[in-house]
This record gives C-alpha cells, sequence and structure tokens, in this order.
C-alpha cells in the first residue's frame, strides 16, 4: 500500500499495516513519519513531490472524491494549464470536508463519474476539470488556451464543454463562456 501510494497512508489504512496507535505515535515522534494533511502520513521527510501532494488529496478527501482543475488537467496530459496554487478535489455533497493547507474541497451534487488516469490519483472527467478549471481562472487568455488545445486534439467537443457548463454553477463561468462561443 506505501509503495502504491507513494509512501502516503490514510489513518484508517494504518491497521491493514499493522501500525497501531502506538507505533503511528513513535514514527512520528521520531520523524520518520509526518502528518502532511490531518490524518495524512508520510513515511518519508522530504518535502511532497507535485503527484505526492495529489495522492495525499486524494486520500484526504476521502471515498468518492476526484481530483478537479488545473491538476486534473495536468494529470490527463494537458499542456495549456491556467495557474492555481491548490489541488481541487470535489466530494460528494453529502461529505463534510474541509479546505486545508493546499486542498481545495468542493462539494458536488453532481458526481462525475471520473477517471483512475493514474492510480491512486482519482480524477474527473477531462470536460469537467476544463469547465471547473476555467470558472476558478480570470485569465480569458488562459481559459482560450486551454480549451481550444484540448478541443484542436480531439479530446473534448465543444458540445461536450458547452453542455458541462450549462450544467454546473454558473458563478465564475463567463470567460468560459466567452472562450467557448469563439471556438
Amino acid at each position: 500500500m506505501l509503495l502504491t501510494q507513494d509512501g502516503l497512508v490514510r489513518h484508517d489504512q494504518l491497521t491493514l499495516l499493522g501500525v497501531t496507535r502506538a507505533g503511528l505515535r513513535w514514527r512520528l515522534d521520531t520523524g520518520a513519519w509526518r502528518e502532511v494533511l490531518p490524518s495524512v502520513y508520510a513515511s518519508f521527510g522530504d518535502p511532497l513531490s507535485p503527484r505526492q501532494r495529489w495522492i495525499a488529496a486524494c486520500l484526504y478527501a476521502g471515498r468518492g472524491a476526484a481530483l478537479t482543475g488545473r491538476v486534473a488537467l495536468q494529470v490527463h496530459g494537458v499542456r495549456s494549464l491556467p495557474a492555481d496554487p491548490a489541488v481541487r478535489v470535489l466530494v460528494p455533497h453529502a461529505r463534510q470536508v474541509r479546505s486545508v493547507e493546499f486542498v481545495r474541497v468542493h462539494r458536488t451534487r453532481r458526481p462525475d463519474p471520473g477517471d483512475e488516469v493514474a492510480p491512486p490519483i482519482r480524477t474527473c472527467s477531462l470536460s469537467r476539470a476544463v469547465a471547473d478549471a476555467g470558472r476558478w481562472c480570470h485569465d480569458l487568455a488562459a481559459i482560450r488556451a486551454m480549451v481550444e488545445e484540448v478541443v484542436r486534439e480531439r479530446r473534448v467537443g465543444v458540445e461536450a464543454l458547452r453542455r458541462e457548463v450549462e450544467q454546473g454553477p454558473t458563478a465564475g463561468s463567463g470567460l468560459l463562456r466567452l472562450a467557448l462561443n469563439s471556438l
């Protein structure tokens, strides 16, 4: 488990590793392990790599969570990425998970079937990631570049993007709608 999760583990997975509460406390006290997010531990002392940050966010957000926005675009291989320092995660609306550290949690009533592009990293679909990234970006040129790339490479159709924008929240979608209308 530690290998497949790049040295990261969620608190409820510790028993599967045979780590007791006392064993966890000893590892944390000696500096062998550290808490990187609430109830998410790193079995190493080095700073988290981008991939480890994504895994930590998925572990923190729990079951049913999926990366979205810029990070999901990056996992999907999109090169024209809008600026966003946060790792954004979608969780089912009924779940109460708060944003912490570098993780921004977004509750949704529209769960996305998602893709498991790079296990254990779970992402939403590419069309959802584009729409969400566009809603959080305030740079029309960056939004246009992102939309044009995925459409030009036929990774997502214009109509699929329009449908995703129409079904999602209207807040923050003005620039994204402009970019789509210019295609």
